[in-house]
This record gives C-alpha cells, sequence and structure tokens, in this order.
C-alpha cells in the first residue's frame, strides 16, 4: 500500500518531527503490547516488536515473543525498514546481504523472516516499524502487507495518545509546581523589600518610583537620609529634592525628570547640599519598568552617594601621573588587569608597537593583537591562572602596526586582598622574537636531522666515535621494538652483530673514525630469529671545519634480493623440470626459427610426422604450415603473445597454438590437441540454438532467421504463432512428464506439416512459430489451418487418449516493415483473437485488432483509478424463496460508470481486474461496502458477495471478511460468499483450510455457476456448502431441452440430499420459475423477480412481507 501523499524529507527534519511529538522516550504500554501480541497471531510468527529510531539506536517501545535490548542503528533491520512508506518484506534475511551479517540475524534471536511497516507520523515522515519476524524463511502476501501497514497505523495512533496522557499529567505536575513557585516568590519579594531597606543603609543610597497610571512618587528612606532630613517631617519629596541642587547642576534634575516623564533610562551624577551644609555627588539613575502586557508600567531609580570615591579618583589621578612617568622609561610594557582578568591599563609602548588605542585594549580588547593560532591557548592559560589564583607565564605572538607578527613573553602576578581574593593583576610584557628566531632555527635543524634518519627505510645508527649508539631512525627502532632500541642506546654497536662478523665491523668503525667509509655484506638475525642478509655502509660525519665528529651506520635489509637471487636459479631449475613433464608440446626456436629446445612431448610429435630435430629449421620440416609465419612473424614484431587454432593435416587434427616472445629474440611454442574440444564447441554452440526437448530451433535462433529475412525483404515475410489450447491444464492434471511428450508429438507434426514451406520454432513452453515467404495471405492462412487440423487426432500417451486444440495468429509483413518486434507483436495480437474466440482457429491479424488491444490498455489504466474517483458502485438482484413466495435477500453486483466511457460492462473489466491483480483491492471494497449497507436491511434479509479465484488464493481472506463484518456490525450469518467451481480446481488443501475458515466465521458458503466449471465433486462430500447455485445456462433450457431438464432435476435432488439450499439463477418467465417449484427447487433469481438496482440501505422496504408481484 502506498501513500499517495508520500515526500521525502532529511535525517534532520525526520529528528525534528520525533523530537516535536516527544514519543522518543514513553515508556511501557499495554495497548502496544496488545498491538504486538495481536500481529503476533494474525500472521502466526514467533515474535513481534515495535520501535522507535533516533539518529543512532533502536528503542523498543513493545515486544511479544522476544527481548530486545536498544541497538545501535545501524545493526538492525528496522533502520531499513523507515526508508520508505511502504512494507519492507524480507522472505530469508541470509539471502539478502543488507542483512545477513546483522547480529539479530547471525545471533539471538535468529531472524530469518522480517516484515516491517513504518511508523508514519505523516506520509515521508517515519518514526520507527512495527515487525514481525521468524526463524524460518517465509513468503509474505500484499494481503498480509495492507494488515500489517493497519496495525502499523493503530501503534501510530496509540503512541500518540499514550504521549497526550504524559503530556497532560506534566501540564497538571506544572501547574501545581507554578503555584508554588508563585507563593515562595511573593515571601522572596518581602526579604528583598527588607534587604533593600538595609543595603541602602549601609551603602549610603536610596532609591525612588513613580506609578505612570497616577504620577504618585514614593521615595525609601535611604533618599531622606542622602539630603539630611527625616523622613516622617512631612516633607514633599520632589520639592525637597529640587532645593537640594546646586544650581550649576539644575539642568541634570530637569534631564531626569523629563526622561522619567518620557519613560526612559537616565544616568548621570550630580550634586547637592544636605540639611548641614555639605555638598554631596550623588550618582542618579533611572530606568522604566513593564507589566506582563509588555506596557510601561512605572519608573524606578536609585541614589548612591559617591563623594568619598570622588576624593579618592582624584588622589588615584595623581598617583597614575606619578606611575606613568615611571614606567615610561622601561623597556618592558607593564599592564594591569582588575580581579576579573579585564585590562584595565596598557603601557603607552603597547599603544606605539601595536596601533591599536588604550580604549580599545582595556577589557578583552588586547585580544584583538593576537596571532588568531595562539588566541585559544593564550586564552586557556589566562583563564587558569585567574581560576587558580597562580602567576601567569606564557609566550605569544603580537601584530604590530606595520602587520607583521613578532613574540612576546608575558608575566603576570596576582595581588591578593586580606581574604584570599585577587584585587590586580599587574603584569608586563617582553620582547622575545629574537630568541624564538634562534630557538625556531635550531629546531627546524634538529628536525631536519631526525627526519633524514627516520625518513630512510634502512637501518640507520649514528655513533660516537668510540663506536657507541646515540641514535637510531625510525625505521631501526621499529624493527628492534621499543624495549630493545632503548637498551641498545649507549652500548657498541658491534655488539649487536653475530661474532663472527664483529671483526669486521670494528674495522669498519675503526675506518670511519679515521675519516673513511667501509662497505661489507653479512647476515644477521632478526628480533624474532628470522635469518636476514644486510648491505652495511659506515660512514664518517664531519662538522663545517671537515672534523670527523659521528659515525653514520646505514644497514640496508638485501634478505629479499638474495632470496630472488636464490629463487630464480630454483625457477629456472624447476622450469626444465615442468616443461619436461608438461602434457604440452613445446619448442622453441630462434629469430630464423631454428628449433632450440623441445620438450620430450614436442619430439614424440614430430617424430610421427617428420624428421625435425633440436637445430632444425621449423619450416623446412613443415613447409605447408608457412600460413602461420605471418602470427610468428608478428609476435616478433610487436613483442606481443598470440593464439590461434590451426589444422595438421599430416595428423589429422586440430592444433590450439599459444607463442610467446621470449627474452632471447625468439618464440616459445606450446601447442596441444584440441579436436575433441571444437567438437564439444561446435556441439554447445549447436545446442544454444536448439530447443533441447524438440530439436526445433529455439527463440533466439528463430530471431536470427527472422531478422535476416526482413534484411533480405522486408514485405511478403509471414510469422506464425501457434498456442496449445488449454495446454496448462493438461500439464498441472497429468503432469509434466507426460507433457513433454505431448509436445514432442506435437513437434513432430508440425514439422512433417510445415516441411520446407517455412522455418519452424519451439519459442517456448507451449508456443510454437513458423516464418515463411508469403505468395499471398491464402497461402499463409492455408498453412495455419493445416497445422491446426493436424494436432486434431488424439494422442495416445501410455495407454491415455489425450486430445489436443491450438490456435494460430498470423501477420504478414507489409512493405517498409524491417521490425522483427512488430511482426511477433501483431502475430502475438491475432493469436489472442484466435484464443479469444474459442481457440482451434486461425486468425490473421488486423489493424482493428490492434484498436481493441489499445481500448483493452486504457481500461486497464482507468480501472487502476476507478476506486478513487468514486466511479465503482453496487446494484443489488433479490432472490425469491419459492417456499414463502418472498425475496429473502440480494446478490451484490458491482457496477462500473466511467467518467467518459460511460457504464462499462463487468465482462470488460472483471478479466482486466484479475489480469491486473485489482480485484483484491476491488474485492475487498465490494466485501466492505455490501456489508455496511446490508447492515441497515432488516435481519431477515443477507446480502451475497462474489469471492474472485485471486482472493480465494490468499491466506488473509478470513482475516478481511471478519474484519468487514466487525466494522459494518453485520451478523455472520446473514453474509454469503459465492465461490465458482473454477477457484476450487488447484491447491486442494489451501481451499479446504479457506473453507473451513470462512465457515468457522458463520458465514454461508455458496457454490455459484454449478454445473460450468471443472471441478471435482468431491467438494460437494469433503464440504459441507450452505448453498448450491445452478448456472443459467440450464435454465435457459427449460421446456427446450430434456437433458438439460434431466440435469437440473439431478442437481435439486444432489443438492437437498447433501442439506444444501438449491437457487437457479437466470429466471425470465413463469413457465421457467413454475417448473423449477414444481421440481422442488427453493431460491430462483434472475429478471422475472427482479432486475439489478441501487437499493439504499435506509430506503429498503420490509423485505419479508415482498412478494413476486412486487418484486416484478
Amino acid at each position: 500500500m502506498l501513500h499517495p501523499n508520500t515526500r521525502d524529507i532529511t535525517e534532520e527534519q525526520r529528528l525534528a518531527e520525533l523530537e516535536a511529538l516527544g514519543i522518543a522516550d514513553i515508556g511501557p504500554s499495554a495497548s502496544l503490547d496488545r498491538i504486538c501480541d495481536l500481529a503476533r497471531h494474525v500472521f502466526a510468527v514467533p515474535f513481534a516488536y515495535i520501535s522507535i529510531l533516533d539518529r543512532d539506536t533502536q528503542w523498543p517501545k513493545a515486544q511479544c515473543g522476544v527481548s530486545l535490548d536498544a541497538l545501535p542503528r545501524r545493526e538492525t533491520l528496522c533502520d531499513h525498514a523507515i526508508r520508505s512508506d511502504e512494507v519492507l518484506v524480507v522472505p530469508d534475511t541470509l539471502k539478502d546481504e543488507r542483512f545477513s551479517s546483522s547480529p539479530l540475524v547471525a545471533g539471538d534471536p535468529r531472524i530469518r523472516f522480517y516484515a516491517g511497516a513504518p511508523l508514519l507520523a505523516a506520509p515521508g515522515v517515519r518514526l520507527g516499524a512495527l515487525c514481525v519476524a521468524d526463524t524460518i524463511p517465509r513468503e509474505f502476501s500484499q494481503d498480509r502487507v495492507g494488515i500489517l501497514l493497519r496495525l502499523a497505523e493503530a501503534a501510530m495512533a496509540e503512541l500518540r495518545r499514550h504521549r497526550a496522557d504524559v503530556q497532560a499529567v506534566a501540564e497538571r505536575e506544572e501547574l501545581k509546581q507554578i503555584n508554588t513557585r508563585t507563593a515562595d516568590r511573593e515571601d522572596e519579594l518581602l526579604k528583598q523589600r527588607t534587604l533593600l531597606s538595609h543595603a541602602e543603609t549601609i551603602s549610603t543610597s536610596g532609591s525612588w518610583e513613580v506609578d505612570r497610571a497616577n504620577g504618585l512618587l514614593t521615595w525609601s528612606d535611604g533618599m531622606y537620609r542622602l539630603l539630611g532630613a527625616e523622613p516622617d517631617a512631612g516633607h514633599d519629596p520632589a520639592e525637597l529634592f529640587r532645593r537640594s541642587v546646586i544650581p550649576e547642576d539644575l539642568h541634570l534634575l530637569e534631564d531626569g525628570l523629563l526622561a522619567v516623564s518620557e519613560g526612559r533610562p537616565f544616568s548621570h551624577e550630580i550634586r547637592v547640599i544636605d540639611a548641614r551644609g555639605r555638598v554631596r555627588h550623588l550618582s542618579s539613575r533611572g530606568g522604566p519598568i513593564q507589566n506582563v502586557a509588555g506596557r510601561l508600567s512605572r519608573m524606578v531609580g536609585i541614589l548612591c552617594d559617591v563623594s568619598e570615591s570622588k576624593a579618592i579618583e582624584a588622589a588615584l589621578r595623581d598617583s597614575e601621573d606619578h606611575h606613568r612617568h615611571a614606567v615610561e622609561l622601561s623597556p618592558q610594557i607593564p599592564w594591569i588587569a582588575d580581579g576579573d582578568g579585564l585590562i584595565t591599563e596598557a603601557g603607552p609602548r603597547w599603544v606605539e608597537l601595536t596601533g591599536m588605542t588604550q580604549a580599545a585594549t582595556l577589557g578583552h580588547g588586547w585580544r584583538d593583537a593576537l596571532h588568531p593560532d595562539d588566541l585559544a591557548p593564550t586564552t586557556e592559560k589566562w583563564v587558569h591562572a585567574l581560576k587558580e589564583r597562580t602567576p601567569l607565564d606564557t609566550e605569544y605572538r603580537v601584530r604590530l602596526l606595520s602587520g607583521s607578527f613578532r613574540w612576546f613573553r608575558a608575566y603576570a602576578a596576582p595581588r591578593l586582598a586580606p581574604d584570599g581574593s585577587v584585587k590586580r593583576w599587574y603584569g608586563s610584557l617582553e620582547n622575545i622574537h629574537d630568541r624564538k628566531l634562534a630557538e625556531e632555527t635550531l629546531r627546524q635543524s634538529v628536525a631536519f636531522a631526525r627526519s633524514v634518519l627516520d625518513g630512510s627505510p634502512d637501518f640507520v645508527a649514528v655513533l660516537d666515535l668510540e663506536g657507541r649508539v646515540r641514535s637510531l631512525g625510525w625505521q631501526a627502532r621499529q624493527r628492534l621494538g621499543p624495549e630493545v632500541a632503548t637498551r641498545v642506546l649507549g652500548r657498541h654497536w658491534a655488539n649487536g652483530w653475530p661474532k663472527s662478523h664483529r671483526v669486521v665491523v670494528e674495522q669498519a668503525i675503526a675506518s670511519a673514525r679515521a675519516g673513511v667509509g667501509h662497505r661489507f655484506s653479512c647476515h644477521c638475525p632478526e628480533r624474532d630469529g628470522a635469518d636476514a642478509w644486510w648491505d652495511v655502509s659506515v660512514d664518517p660525519v664531519r662538522d663545517a671545519d671537515g672534523k670527523t665528529t659521528h659515525i653514520l651506520a646505514i644497514s640496508r635489509d638485501v634478505s629479499d634480493q638474495e632470496r630472488m637471487r636464490l629463487e630464480v636459479e630454483a625457477a629456472r631449475a624447476q622450469l626444465a623440470e615442468v616443461l619436461e613433464s608438461t602434457t604440452d608440446n613445446v619448442i622453441v626456436v630462434d629469430r630464423n626459427f631454428h628449433v632450440t629446445y623441445m620438450n620430450p612431448q614436442a619430439k614424440a610429435f614430430v617424430g610421427g610426422t617428420s624428421t625435425l630435430e633440436v637445430g632444425g629449421c621449423l619450416w623446412d620440416a613443415y613447409p605447408e604450415y608457412l600460413a602461420a609465419n605471418q602470427r610468428f612473424e608478428a609476435v616478433l614484431q610487436r613483442g606481443e603473445a598470440a593464439k590461434f587454432e590451426m589444422f595438421a593435416s599430416r595428423a589429422g587434427i586440430w592444433l590450439e597454438i599459444h607463442a610467446f616472445p621470449n627474452g632471447n629474440g625468439g618464440i616459445s611454442l606450446f601447442f596441444r590437441d584440441i579436436t575433441e574440444a571444437r567438437q564439444a564447441r561446435e556441439e554447445i554452440v549447436h545446442l544454444a540454438h536448439h530447443d533441447p526437448l524438440t530439436g526445433l530451433s529455439n527463440r533466439l535462433s528463430f530471431s536470427g532467421v527472422l531478422e535476416d529475412a526482413l534484411a533480405r525483404q522486408n514485405h511478403g515475410l509471414a510469422v506464425l504463432l501457434l498456442d496449445l489450447d488449454l495446454f496448462k491444464e493438461v500439464n498441472d492434471t497429468l503432469g509434466h512428464p507426460v507433457g513433454d511428450v505431448i509436445l514432442q508429438r506435437v513437434a513432430a507434426r508440425l514439422r512433417e506439416t510445415v516441411g520446407d514451406a517455412g522455418h519452424l520454432a519451439r519459442l517456448g513452453g507451449d508456443e510454437f512459430a513458423v516464418a515463411m515467404t508469403a505468395q499471398d495471405a491464402e497461402a499463409v492462412l492455408a498453412l495455419g489451418e493445416r497445422m491446426v487440423a493436424c494436432l486434431e487426432p488424439p494422442f495416445d500417451i501410455d495407454g491415455q487418449v489425450i486430445r489436443i486444440s491450438a490456435s494460430v495468429g498470423v501477420s504478414i509483413a507489409a512493405a517498409g516493415c524491417n521490425s522483427a518486434d512488430e511482426l511477433f507483436k501483431a502475430s502475438d495480437i491475432a493469436l489472442y483473437r484466435a484464443k479469444a474466440v474459442g481457440g482451434g482457429s486461425v486468425c490473421l491479424f488486423e489493424e482493428a485488432m490492434l484498436e481493441r488491444i489499445r481500448f483493452r490498455q486504457a481500461i486497464k489504466h482507468d480501472l487502476g483509478l476507478a476506486l478513487e474517483r468514486g466511479e465503482l458502485h453496487l446494484v443489488y438482484q433479490p432472490l425469491l424463496d419459492l417456499g414463502s413466495n418472498r425475496v429473502s435477500g440480494f446478490e451484490a453486483l458491482l457496477r462500473w460508470d466511467h467518467e467518459d466511457r460511460g457504464t462499462v460492462s463487468p465482462a470488460e473489466f472483471i478479466p482486466i481486474a484479475e489480469e491486473k491483480g485489482l480485484i483484491v483491492p476491488i474485492g475487498n471494497w465490494v466485501l466492505e461496502t455490501a456489508c455496511q449497507e446490508a447492515a441497515g436491511w432488516p435481519e431477515a434479509s443477507s446480502v451475497a458477495v462474489n469471492v474472485s479465484a485471486v482472493q480465494f488464493r490468499s491466506d488473509s481472506l478470513p482475516l478481511m471478511v471478519a474484519g468487514a463484518l466487525n466494522r459494518s456490525g453485520l451478523l455472520p450469518h446473514r453474509l454469503e460468499l459465492e465461490i465458482t467451481e473454477s477457484v476450487l480446481l488447484h491447491d486442494s488443501e489451501h481451499n479446504m483450510a479457506i473453507l473451513h475458515a470462512l465457515k468457522k466465521l458463520g458465514v454461508r458458503i455458496v457454490l455459484d455457476d454449478f454445473g460450468t466449471g471443472f471441478s471435482s465433486l468431491s467438494y460437494l462430500r469433503l464440504f459441507p456448502f450452505d448453498k448450491l447455485k445452478l448456472d443459467r445456462c440450464f435454465v435457459s433450457d427449460i421446456g427446450r431441452s430434456v437433458s438439460s431438464e434431466a440435469i437440473i432435476r439431478a442437481t435439486g435432488e444432489m443438492g437437498r440430499a447433501l442439506s444444501m439450499v438449491t437457487t437457479a439463477e437466470g429466471v425470465e418467465t413463469m413457465e421457467q420459475l413454475e417448473w423449477l417449484r414444481a421440481n422442488g427447487w427453493a431460491q430462483v433469481q434472475g429478471y422475472l423477480v427482479g432486475r439489478p438496482s441501487k437499493v439504499p440501505s435506509t430506503s429498503i422496504p420490509d423485505i419479508g412481507t415482498a412478494t413476486v408481484a412486487e418484486s416484478v
């Protein structure tokens, strides 16, 4: 089932949807467990589970029959199930490379079958999956896919409901917490007011508030204390403050009052004269306060006495001026930071060097001058010093005014207060650029020397003049291992060699010490004991004055070269032995084709046909083979190997020859007898172009013949396609071995009939074809008639007489036709028409047939949209009970009103629906609709619904019927399911299982169209059908055919004997009705009783009171 609005979303969008729904943290749910249990029983699997997938993990939310923990998402099967809105079905996980290595497959619970339906929050939004699984491989029908999708929808709905319950509980808890916090906030507000009063007293400050609604000004007691007045003296606060401000600062007061009236913040310092006549410096700040609606509700402000700090500031300015003159003479750059690490002052040389202003440097601004690579580590060290209150010592690069960077070293130490807190940091910057350059030069020199040592693929050791090891290259350390490499340092280099070679090693050291290099080769075992062969050079290392200061020993492992040398020698010996023992004939010739080598096999071969020997010329011995010389010359000129086959006329055999250029300018020839292989190859080619069963040309060969014929002539070429009628039923009934014999006999008759008139082939199955040149259409049709006629005599297969008929479709290429596919298509259409008229006939292609095919294709396309467009509807034909003379129920019949074509006959679209596979969804819709509408009818009435063969083959049919009954509320005994005899043709065990499952639901089972199918009467004995319906073809013969009347009587008696209700279809006359009543039939249906019509459930009359006359 596809969701028509499926859209692709990114993984980030999917995760956002998952977080928005908030279902990832949902705990256990009994409802989800019930859905899992239902899925496990519906599909008869050992376990089922529901999982949610976040970015990296699968979280099981419910499971039955299995115990899964959270799993990495990449190891799960559900990760694949959420990649599409469709159900993922894996019949056998071990045969699917996506899952065969999954821990759930390779380990417990050892899943072999898996089906997963995505949990869709919306089309394309897949949050998890409902999964069913088994430990054995299984198939999973399309009906089951639909059921699993519906269960997944139910699971998704339950997840949403469960989350909503959890959220409701959380919201109630949150409301409770809000109420608690509100009460706590009121208590806290009272405490803050008390604390504010104490703080104003201690800090010599006061606060004020203006209510914007009424303009009321409120002062704290601290405001009165600042002006030296008593709070309870009856002063007007605004007038008292205005009188206290000195005249020069009245404009500041006016600015503050204007800001209060406009509702904007302000800040300034203002001077007042208190009640004792003292001038006091007050810092005044005010700002607006908004209510919960975001509107200005009041202005609040604070005044602080800063008179003392003003005096301190004056003294500090004098001290700073003294300090500035002192530090300007220092080559270092002093700086000061506050206790939080914010720079408050930097020496003037900083400004000169960097070009930054003092203002830009303060706070964190100094970091803008740092090199980008040094910013993070410098900041980290500064933060660590601030946190631990320990001195800072770090180095970083600073960008100068010129744009270049220079290295500086920063020192800083904290000045601590008595309580241990930091009051300030005092630091300095020292220019260390020249020292850093010297260090970098030295570092690069050491790194270069180390890279030379470590970059060498050889075993490199640096020795002092005494021969002791001072350093080892990377390769040497790797081969010795860390422990041995550490022990070697400081030890004499000769001690690492076998005693038998130490004299040579010491001589090499002495030579290098004297300034002369030395080289030698010897073997020395590896650390693991494996023997190795070394090529060693020992050379002096000189300083700038040419004096030897060290010795460089380079040992190259040449073990591979030594082994290769030995292997080459061994290979040469082995090659000679192989050439002597190979079954191929080997001859080696030089540039002039004189033989330089022959192995024993070649000597034996040429000995029987010539006198060729080593030293002789190949062409002197075999002049008749000079034609091959061109191939050999090409090998010599291009230096490339050649392979070809040649017939050796003297020996009478075919040879396969391989010629290779050799290193001596000649050719090595390998040749063998391939006579039998060629014969086998030719047989394979024959099999590739012929049908192994009949010996006729196969489809590949026939297509080639047809293409060649069209290339020679593009008109007058005819193609006849022959297909055996009902051969599948014969094959299924008698078995494939008998079917193969029949095909062989058919091929023999056709071969004799066609003769030289055309090219006969078996295309596959029971389809044969003939290509022939047509003189005229009559000749082609005559051949087709003869082909059909030759198959009319019965076949005798092991005493069984079998009759086979055939249909033939014919097409003749018109002028301009050059496509074999067009001819095939036209013949196939003609064949389809020949079979449609009943088989056993020959039909020539006409353009009208193509139009018919196009019509069927259009119907097939539109039928897929009919349900969606609402073009299908049901009509109901009544059934008359002959005993009570009343209508007992209705048969639901499907109708299609096409928006363009009008009413389309069921005979047109039902076969197409079955062919395209649409009969299942359409049949399910018919069942649902009929049950819903019949549920509103009087309880005595029943409704009959036809079940197609395709629906009946589905294991989910009983489940679908049960669902329709449950959703509609229709009682099971009021539903009749009509099944034709053709439904019961195959798979008897499956048929019986489905019939009994439906019977167990309580519905009534009707055997429809009795007398027209091919089923065995044993079904009437094995299964208790509730009703038997006689086909209308028998009823139409009442009064005209004695044999038909005899069959009707016998059928009625058999039905009554088996306790089945007998119903006759197609009753159109009162004579037919009365005859059936007289012969004991229980029910009739047909135009006499009533034509099919729409019967809304709300307008159905009391059917129990409807008489024949009323119905008619």
